[in-house]
């Protein structure tokens, strides 16, 4: 279990320290009659990577300026990004949303206002001789589990939801990257991971591994999106609809445009692509959780969130779901 709002407590207090330092974000609405520019920033979930592309590319044809906004992206860092958004350090955070109603617990006061991948990536990868087609055949096997993060978090409603007896499996606690390592090496028959990082890597070596994702399985939890404070969205409302506008096109083109998209993301962070062997393959594979209209969100799938955060022990106090995200400010992309 993780509790994660024991970790937003030390970033808050980390958080405070940099505002003391540096001093906050800005929240002064935009006139783009004026012909100047808002400075607006933008924090990543994690380090930059083709994930995040979409952000990238409005940022590089130039939507977000024209919207009247000088928008910078920077990397989340030892500070939780959450944290850094709550306490106006940044304007926006672009990452996974499933802490919205932790923050929410903790007073944070954010709300996801589009969507990037309406459903979560994690799932359960296998090798090809592992007898694994459905999750009831994990049952006698040996599975890596991350000893902590999302991924972990969702294995316990995705057995209680298909019936598996856990007592049966034999699971493998390593770190996270681990996974990838223990089931290439024939460590065990099965691994968890993301589809668009940890299940790429995996067929690059083993191109016949099996997949079992968790959103197929009844475990459609929330993805990741763009997310900003609720006095953003009372004071800014205009910004925020701009924002969201630029970022919707950079996502739309990123659909197609694979290899600008990945150029994208290089200019400004190279080591986000030299990471990885095949970037336009992490890239299509997103794009693949990628729903439409794009950037709208469900109650369906907030629901299932709240429902897999309050079975972990680290939700207490859910709230209604419109506390935790609005479509109000997503139009049709043209």
């Amino acid at each position: 279990m993780r509790k994660r709002p024991l970790r937003f407590a030390a970033s808050m207090a980390a958080a405070s320290l940099l505002a003391a330092a540096c001093g906050g974000g800005g929240d002064a609405e935009n006139d783009p009659a004026s012909g100047e520019l808002t400075k607006v920033s933008i924090v990543l979930g994690f380090t930059a990577s083709p994930e995040y592309s979409p952000a990238f590319v409005a940022l590089e044809k130039g939507y977000f300026r024209d919207e009247g906004y000088d928008v910078e992206i920077v990397q989340g860092g030892n500070v939780e990004p959450t944290v850094l958004v709550a306490t106006g350090q940044n304007d926006y955070l672009f990452g996974s949303m499933d802490d919205v109603p932790l923050a929410a617990q903790e007073g944070l006061g954010l709300r996801a206002v589009a969507a990037n991948r309406q459903v979560n990536a994690f799932g359960i990868m296998t090798a090809p001789d592992s007898g694994i087609s459905t999750p009831k055949d994990l049952e006698g096997k040996q599975l890596a589990l991350p000893s902590a993060g999302a991924s972990r978090l969702l294995w316990s409603p995705f057995v209680s939801l298909n019936g598996i007896d856990e007592s049966k499996v034999e699971i493998v606690s390593v770190s996270g990257r681990a996974t990838v390592t223990a089931l290439l090496s024939g460590d065990v028959d099965a691994a968890s991971g993301a589809s668009y990082t940890n299940l790429v890597r995996v067929r690059e070596d083993m191109p016949d591994a099996g997949w079992l994702a968790y959103a197929d399985y009844g475990v459609g939890t929330i993805g990741s999106g763009l997310v900003t404070t609720e006095s953003k969205i009372e004071e800014s409302p205009d910004e925020v609809r701009g924002i969201v506008r630029a970022f919707l096109r950079g996502l739309n083109d990123s659909l197609t445009e694979h290899q600008f998209a990945v150029d994208s993301v290089e200019k400004y962070f190279p080591d986000g692509i030299s990471a990885y062997q095949d970037p336009i393959k992490v890239i299509t594979t997103v794009n693949e959780m990628v729903g439409k209209p794009l950037g709208q969100m469900s109650d369906e799938v907030w629901q299932a969130t709240v429902d897999v955060l309050v079975q972990s022990g680290d939700l207490e106090s859910p709230q209604p779901l419109d506390v935790y995200y609005t479509n109000e400010f997503i139009e049709p992309v043209d």
